[in-house]
């Protein structure tokens, strides 16, 4: 069986949402993209 990987960065915490959501929906491995220096708001 194939596994999907969502890969994603989330500033304010929406798309983290929506990549959970969609994780729990399709049984999806997740994986959130950090900055190594801080993101200027």
């Amino acid at each position: 069986m194939d596994k999907t990987l969502i890969v994603y960065f989330s500033l304010e915490g929406n798309t983290r949402y929506v990549a959970e959501e969609l994780r729990v929906g399709i049984g999806a491995d997740v994986l959130e993209l950090v900055p190594k220096k801080e993101y200027p708001n």
